[in-house]
């Protein structure tokens, strides 16, 4: 066997020596093994990485998961069952709840197709989701945001198709496929726009093929890149440290021939850069294994029935890894000392191998300059470069976590508790230092930075998504496609973006070609970032000459409005809706004293027209009272009400238990004329006023709305508490007696609800008539009669 691994060795001109890989941990394996796969993940958020095996057991694909105890101790501590009998599978925090799930994708023990999602509920229990992601079955499949709005779209592959599906509220639409049989899908930012790319490798009609979707926004895509006719297994990684993740295929060209193709990333633009024949590469690792801070590969390798594993170190050398009876393993740094260990998966056993080196290896520093800004409904986010002991600058990864509560809205793979990887990834935004994302609103944001040997910092701050209230912006306006425009930012050597593409590179100006509407914006990293820091420019392509705006401006009255048009145009006119001239200039200030309408017309100097149409509207609320008059005894109270404002103020105060809501309860020692004034959203106000009698004497109201709700709903008296002889008598028009009562109480607190003989009243007018005498004499008299008439209002 050794004489085997070095011929092998040799055919890539690799020089041998030895590493330090210490077995800490052996269990045997409960199970025989069958179409295995290993993989670390904490799966039980304690910090501390797993083991998780895939296997087949009688004909049912089972997963069981060997808790990390520390110490270099591991316990298999539950089995789970999938219900497929075959299938892909992929962990993912699906969810997006901070812990990590798993998704399997093939025929389940029915025998039918499907793609399903199980939930981490927490200590090793995993459900189920109500409904399938998918009815059909992937041989691949990879979970990743490519539209940057904070859902895991669906990038899956098959016998026939390459397929990228959108995720939008729960469900999982198709957005595009493409006609190849897909083997292996990586997702990554190849091209550093700030968009995730598809690099995919499978077979189509005229061979086998490898290539990448380079993605922009709405899953539009910015540009196909061919690689070369070889087909295999994807793994993606900064080999030459440039900030750039290169691609390895481990596979078979066009002649059947076992081929390793690796493909360099020369910002964005693929070369092949070497090529081994004659090996078969099960799996490769692209990671720094010797902690110096290079990128180095990890093979394992299949030659005939016999499994090898071995790194190709950065400086060429290679290292021989034990594998006698390996069926798969995985790297993983479980002991948290900077450098990545080893899970192996033997027929008989399973083995941790801890990575023993001498160099300390830390994490990278905790990203400083952070900056969240709202832009329209865009959120930018910056940092600046985290620096790392031993790994460049321009190779760390960033994953980005923003949220309010949970869920989150962007999901990162640390532990939001113990900051902790949760898988063994690169970062959710790749190398860039950037992130552009379809997000509005009031958030908070994490950034943790990743060096090549997945070492991280546990402690970093927790940052506030804001907005700005006015960032400098230039209008540009074009009329015809591939239109070149020059744009100047606030300061040299600034950071471009676009909405629709990304990062467009750094530049003291910029010579852009438009096509389509976007938006553009100039970002001076320099210093402390802050609004000032960046200049807008809205794009809006006009596929006529004339470029027509319609913008309704509603406003109190006599209030004093600025009508403006963008700076790019020139020799602007302004009418109004008298069709006469009013002024000229990119400004005009008018008075609101009635609805009127003001169009602007004006030029650029790209050949473009404008009709600009302001609809000044006045704003005013629909202030209403309940009623507008009230009698009350003295020392007494009634609730007045307002409607239709979104604010109130009653004056004067005195007798009113609030002045600043709609309903006060008003209780004045004398007759008071109320005042209240309404506003709306706008701030613009309107008037009117609510009269309060205080009767010092006996009285009955003149108006009276027995309609059920409770107020002003039965005709009483007020201010009697004895007489002599009392009588009190309605009647109606034809002189028929309504209600009559001779009991002072039932007619003050009673009094008559509109109702005679069991039946209601119609509206109209009614009379009153009241007998009696006060008990030192005097006749009883209310409103200082013995007798009126009322109004019954339904």
């Amino acid at each position: 066997m050794k004489k085997l691994l070095i011929v092998v060795l040799a055919l890539c001109g690799f020089g041998l020596q030895a590493q330090d890989f210490q077995k800490k941990f052996r269990t045997a394996t409960p199970f025989a093994l069958r179409n295995s796969k290993i993989q670390w993940v904490d799966a039980d958020n304690d910090s501390l990485l797993d083991v998780m095996v895939v296997n087949t057991v009688q004909g049912e694909i089972k997963l069981a998961f060997y808790k990390n105890l520390g110490h270099d101790s591991f316990n298999l501590i539950k089995t789970i069952a999938t219900g497929y009998q075959s299938g892909v599978f992929t962990l993912t925090d699906f969810d997006s709840d901070n812990k990590i799930d798993f998704v399997i994708s093939g025929k389940n023990l029915a025998g039918t197709d499907g793609t399903e999602a199980f939930l981490n509920n927490g200590n090793f229990v995993f459900q189920k989701t109500a409904s399938k992601i998918k009815n059909q079955s992937f041989s691949t499949l990879v979970f990743a945001d490519l539209n940057n709005d904070g859902a895991k779209d669906l990038v899956a592959g098959d016998a026939s198709s390459l397929y990228v599906f959108s995720q939008k509220n729960g469900q999982f639409l198709l957005e595009k496929d493409t006609a190849i049989s897909i083997r292996s899908i990586k997702c990554f930012d190849f091209d550093g726009n700030g968009f995730s790319d598809i690099a995919y490798s499978g077979h189509e009609s005229n061979g086998p093929t490898s290539g990448l979707l380079l993605f922009k926004d709405k899953f539009k895509t910015l540009r196909k890149v061919q690689l070369k006719r070889v087909e295999g297994i994807l793994e993606a990684g900064d080999l030459n440290h440039d900030g750039f993740f290169d691609l390895i295929v481990f596979g078979k060209d066009s002649t059947g021939t076992s081929t390793i193709q690796t493909f360099k990333n020369n910002a964005n633009r693929f070369s092949s850069i070497k090529r081994i024949l004659n090996i078969d590469s099960v799996s490769a690792r692209i990671a720094d294994f010797t902690s110096d801070g290079k990128a180095d590969i990890a093979f394992f390798q299949k030659s005939g029935s016999t499994y090898l594993s071995w790194i190709k170190t950065f400086a060429g050398d290679s290292v021989s890894i034990a594998s006698a009876n390996v069926k798969v393993q995985d790297y993983g740094d479980y002991d948290f000392d900077g450098d990545l260990d080893l899970v192996q998966l033997r027929s008989d056993s399973l083995i941790v191998l801890s990575n023993n080196l001498n160099a300390t290896n830390r994490g990278p520093s905790v990203v400083a300059g952070a900056f969240a800004i709202q832009l329209y409904d865009r959120m930018f986010f910056y940092w600046r470069k985290s620096i790392d002991d031993h790994t460049d600058t321009t190779t760390v990864t960033y994953d980005l976590r923003v949220f309010s509560g949970n869920p989150a809205v962007i999901s990162s793979e640390f532990d939001q508790a113990n900051r902790h990887r949760l898988l063994v990834s690169h970062g959710n935004v790749g190398t860039n230092n950037f992130s552009i994302q379809h997000l509005q609103g009031n958030y908070f944001y994490q950034i943790q930075s990743i060096d090549n040997s997945f070492a991280i910092q546990t402690k970093f701050p927790t940052g506030t998504c804001g907005a700005c209230v006015d960032v400098a912006s230039d209008q540009v306006t074009i009329c015809s496609p591939n239109t070149i425009v020059q744009l100047k930012p606030h300061a040299p050597k600034a950071m471009w973006f676009s909405f629709n593409k990304g990062f467009l590179g750094i530049h003291d100006s910029l010579s852009y070609s438009l096509s389509e509407s976007d938006t553009i914006f100039s970002f001076n990293p320099a210093g402390n970032p802050s609004c000032s820091s960046i200049k807008l420019f809205p794009i809006i392509f006009q596929s006529t000459d004339t470029l027509k705006i319609t913008k309704n401006i509603w406003n109190c009255e006599n209030s004093q409005n600025t009508l403006k048009v963008a700076s790019e145009w020139k020799s602007v006119n302004w009418k109004n809706n008298l069709n006469s001239t009013t002024a000229t200039g990119n400004q005009i200030t008018v008075t609101l004293l009635s609805p009127i309408v003001y169009q602007a017309f004006g030029t650029n100097s790209r050949g473009c027209k404008l009709k600009e149409t302001f609809n000044l509207k006045i704003s005013k609320p629909d202030l209403q009272v309940g009623n507008s008059q009230y009698q009350i005894a003295k020392g007494s109270n009634v609730q007045l009400s307002a409607s239709g404002a979104t604010s109130y103020s009653w004056s004067p105060p005195e007798g009113l238990s609030d002045i600043a809501i709609a309903s006060p309860v008003a209780s004045p020692p004398v007759t008071t004329q109320y005042i209240v004034m309404g506003k709306d959203s706008l701030g613009c106000s309107a008037t009117t006023s609510v009269l309060v009698e205080v009767m010092e004497a006996g009285f009955v109201a003149t108006l009276f709305t027995p309609n059920g709700d409770g107020k002003n709903d039965a005709l009483k008296i007020f201010g009697l508490t004895s007489a002599s002889n009392f009588r009190f008598t309605i009647f109606n028009r034809e002189g028929n007696i309504m209600f009559d009562t001779q009991d002072i109480a039932t007619a003050s607190y009673q009094g008559w609800t509109g109702i005679s003989n069991g039946q209601s009243q119609p509206s109209g007018t009614y009379y009153w008539k009241v007998e009696g005498d006060y008990g030192l004499g005097g006749q009883i008299t209310l409103n200082g009669k013995k007798s009126g008439a009322f109004l019954l209002v339904r």
